[in-house]
């Protein structure tokens, strides 16, 4: 990995301990930060310091809350729940083929 990465999370906010991402962050040993998720939503006191830390780019967790994002998701689990009905492998599924 290099010196100084550049950590992005997106998945879920408690794949990363946030304390000790501050301190990696304070220290050097981390470039910058990109957070999307956090260990605590919303955002308590604590994590102030993170969320508006210089080297830092947080955005709120709610991508999906458009009009149009939620009509898609709605679109694909029914599209799911048809192929699934019909034998037909979901193209998200996991798989040990």
């Amino acid at each position: 990995m290099n010196k100084r990465p550049i950590i992005i999370n997106t998945s879920r906010g408690e794949v990363i301990n946030e304390e000790a991402l501050l301190q990696a962050l304070n220290s050097g040993k981390i470039h910058s930060i990109g957070l999307d998720v956090y260990e605590n939503e919303p955002i308590t006191d604590r994590q102030n310091e993170l969320v508006n830390h210089p080297r830092a780019v947080c955005t709120g967790h709610y991508a999906w809350y458009s009009d149009k994002a939620s009509l898609e998701l709605q679109r694909r689990a029914a599209l799911n729940l048809l192929n699934f009905l019909r034998g037909i492998l979901l193209k998200t599924a996991l798989t040990n083929d």
